[in-house]
């Protein structure tokens, strides 16, 4: 008989059984096991950096949102609005065109407009980095 294992006969053939078989199986399966936990463990880790990132991401543009009205409160308004009320004094003593007035007027309108545009989307911003 061989020295390592029983036999059995399977369809008239005589198979013998290592006894280190099941417990190779036995340890693949714990490999996998442990393979598994971790690449669940780094999916948690992945998504904890991924959401770090976001978070920084967001910090930073709401940052340079928050720059960007402050320039256009304390600078860019102010100019256009007295680009407009020069152009309108220039109207008024017949040095420019009212066309010229209506062109300083509709600058001064999409000045406007992009302020109102980026207030809208520092407020979206900050309510995202709320949530």
């Amino acid at each position: 008989m061989p020295r390592w294992g029983t036999s059995t006969h399977v369809a008239g053939r005589r198979v013998l059984l290592h006894p280190d078989l099941g417990s190779r199986k036995q340890a693949r399966a714990v490999a996998e096991n442990r393979i598994r936990g971790r690449a669940a463990k780094s999916g948690a880790e992945a998504t904890r950096q991924l959401l770090r990132q976001r978070v920084t991401e967001r910090l930073v543009l709401l940052e340079a949102l928050v720059e960007s009205n402050r320039l256009y409160r304390s600078g860019l308004l102010v100019l256009s609005e007295a680009t407009v009320s020069s152009t309108i004094a220039q109207y008024q003593v017949g040095k420019v065109t009212f066309a010229s007035v209506l062109e300083a007027l509709n600058g001064y309108v999409a000045d406007i407009n992009a302020f109102y545009e980026s207030i809208a989307t520092t407020q979206r911003v900050a309510i995202a980095q709320r949530e």
